[in-house]
């Protein structure tokens, strides 16, 4: 089985989230909890099998920590993290139908 801890980066490897980084918020028996900062807060956490993640090399210390302590954690802190750690600079352009003005290009 894989090493995986709280503060763990990971991607969804099956389901409709495949594909999909998260930060691993606890651990529950064979699942693992993860937290996305949007759809999955640490309110609401998606519990995923653990052989259904892909484990990747990053790692926030600083949220493993709060995680471990129960401290509240934002979801605007998870999103940046998650961001550092994937070198993503937040959402694409082109998601959400919105074609990179602002504008949802619905008139």
């Amino acid at each position: 089985m894989q090493d995986i801890r709280a503060g763990q980066l990971v991607s969804s490897a099956q389901g409709r989230d495949r594909g999909r980084y998260f930060l691993v918020f606890g651990l529950l028996g064979s699942r693992v909890l993860l937290v996305n900062g949007e759809n999955r807060t640490p309110a609401r956490p998606k519990k995923k099998n653990q052989r259904h993640v892909r484990v990747h090399p990053g790692l926030s210390g600083d949220l493993a920590e709060k995680f471990g302590q129960g401290a509240r954690v934002d979801n605007a802190e998870i999103k940046r993290v998650l961001a550092e750690l994937t070198g993503k600079a937040g959402p694409d352009p082109g998601e959400g139908g919105k074609d990179g003005d602002g504008e949802t290009g619905c008139d």
